[in-house]
């Protein structure tokens, strides 16, 4: 019987720096039969001010949509959800 195994890895890089190191590693995630990378939270809040939340718009001290993008662009070429 095959088994789901679930490997949870943090990171505390802005998503410019992220997204070049999980680009350049979608072959090796390729190969360990990931099905889906989950990624986040990058969205924009002021501390202690919860009306601030913004869930479209990424943090800039985060990385910018372009970043994003291209990292989900070439997730989904290699399979990736």
């Amino acid at each position: 019987m095959l088994k789901s195994h679930r490997l949870d890895i943090s990171f505390s890089l802005p998503l410019s720096l992220l997204s070049v190191g999980v680009e350049a590693k979608l072959d090796n995630i390729n190969q360990l039969k990931v099905k889906g990378l989950v990624l986040g939270p990058f969205h924009t809040l002021q501390p202690n001010n919860p009306p601030t939340l913004d869930l479209k718009t990424i943090d800039p001290t985060k990385g910018t949509e372009d970043a994003f993008v291209s990292l989900l662009e070439k997730a989904h070429k290699k399979g990736k959800s």
